[in-house]
Parts: C-alpha cells; structure tokens; sequence
C-alpha cells in the first residue's frame, strides 16, 4: 500500500465482525487488512469510469459459484442436465453482452450504429439459444433432468414454425 497511513476506528456488529473474518478478500488475513482491501476495490469500481469490467467479474463469481454448487449435487447423485447447463452458460453470456457496452459515441449517428450493434449482440445471443432448444427437441428425450422437459414444450413452437413456413 502507498501512501501515508491514517488510523481510524470504526464500531461494527459482532455479525458483520464474523463476516469480515471468515470473507476472503485478496490475500487478507488482518480485519485491518480486508478493511483496506474493501474500501480499495470500492474505490477502483469508482475511478474505473465504467462498472462494465467489475459488473462482469462479479457475474463470473456468482455463476461460477452456482455452476460449482449444482455440479456437486449432480455428481452426488449420478444426475445432469444439458438444459440447465447449458442455459447457465448462456445466461453468463447474454448478461455480460448486455453490460458491456460502454461507448455509445457521441454524435448521433455514432450512438445509433451502437445501439444497433448492441441490438444484433443480444438478437445473435437470443438466436444461439433458440437454436441449441430446437437442437434439444428433435428428440422425444434430452439429457435433463426431466428426458421429457423439452419435447413436452415443442408443440407450440412447431404450431409458430408451421404458421411462419406457410408464408
């Protein structure tokens, strides 16, 4: 840490106290230290300009976090599913397409071209994912939880693909 050091004394509940002992905060070990770590990432966040890079890693911790505590229970219990899987992946990435654009431009034919790539990026993510469910529903089974999961909701989608082949 650089910089002159300044003392200061805070009173917390003995709750947030056992909190802040057990957090894992880069490296930390000291009360002192998470404290400094904290205020440090807090500050990082502000100066960073854009919360884009920040939002994203956090979005990785909880996902991952999830991911890791579902892959548990499967293994546990000799169990998966692609659906949910695969959805939680895609998840993850349309969230991350959504925060990450930060430069709009500034003219407005420069924030119009932004929007509209913005707009391709989430129909590009939305179309990946209405393709791998199709995918899932050629068959009467799919590797889920439920075999039945996803053909059993196929059959309004093939009513919406038989009106739009009419055309």
């Amino acid at each position: 840490m650089t910089g002159k050091m300044i003392p200061v004394s805070i009173r917390i509940p003995e709750k947030d106290a056992a909190f802040l002992a057990q957090l894992d905060v880069d490296g930390a070990t000291t009360l002192s230290e998470k404290v400094r770590a904290l205020i440090g990432e807090a500050r990082r966040r502000r100066e960073a300009g854009g919360f884009a890079s920040e939002a994203v890693r956090n979005l990785e911790d909880i996902h991952l976090a999830q991911d890791r505590q579902r892959r548990v229970q499967e293994q546990s219990l000799s169990f998966h599913s692609e659906l949910v899987s695969y959805l939680s992946h895609w998840l993850l990435e349309t969230h991350i397409a959504c925060l990450t654009q930060e430069d709009w431009g500034g003219d407005p034919d420069e924030v119009r071209g932004a929007l509209e790539q913005y707009e391709a990026s989430l129909a590009d993510q939305i179309f990946v994912l209405m393709d791998q469910m199709l995918r899932m529903g050629l068959t009467t089974t799919s590797r889920c939880y439920n075999p039945h999961v996803v053909s059993g909701r196929m059959e309004a989608l093939k009513e919406l693909i038989a009106i739009y082949n009419k055309d």
